[in-house]
């Protein structure tokens, strides 16, 4: 049986652009369920992205991989790519597309493996919102880091909203998993 436990909740008193999560601990995984809106007023999805780093600082080269598949009440969509300058993850509730102010996109992401010094870092996510008028937005994807040096552990990440701020009252909560012994 899994054992989870809370690491920390961080709850956005004021529209902020990042989020730090550098108190990892020692867990085999780690899980980060965000409830999100974003100030971007352009588009129906909010691309975040997650920059990982180890002892030597976090990364922002082109280190990352992902891909994603999307769908809404009318379309579906998908792509994805190497030579990201960070870890990317979508999902909706934006300011407008007739999202009401109490509608949220929820994300949950998993980084399997984070201390690993013998592989890279992968993730995968799914994501999902409901506008006010009743539309909705799903996405899945995965992606990995491929870390500089192979041999150091990952212990810190931040999350950004690459299209504005994230609003006031986005939560972020950073779980850490582990195999009962």
């Amino acid at each position: 049986m899994a054992v989870i436990e809370a690491i920390e909740t961080v709850y956005l008193e004021a529209d902020q652009a990042s989020v730090t999560f550098d108190a990892l601990g020692s867990y085999e995984h780690l899980q980060l369920r965000m409830m999100l809106r974003s100030t971007n007023t352009v588009s129906q999805y909010m691309l975040g992205e997650m920059r990982f780093g180890d002892t030597d600082g976090i990364d922002s080269t082109g280190n990352y991989a992902h891909q994603y598949m999307s769908a809404t009440g009318t379309s579906e969509g998908g792509a994805g790519g190497t030579g990201f300058d960070a870890a990317r993850f979508y999902t909706g509730a934006l300011n407008n597309y007739n999202v009401g102010a109490g509608f949220y996109g929820e994300v949950v992401i998993d980084i399997l493996d984070y201390q690993s010094t013998t592989k890279n870092v992968v993730y995968q996510y799914v994501g999902t919102s409901m506008a006010s008028t009743g539309s909705q937005f799903m996405v899945m994807g995965t992606g990995s880091w491929d870390k500089p040096t192979l041999g150091n552990p990952m212990t810190q990440f931040y999350i950004q909203n690459s299209s504005g701020n994230h609003i006031r009252g986005s939560s972020f909560t950073l779980y850490g998993l582990n195999s009962a012994n």
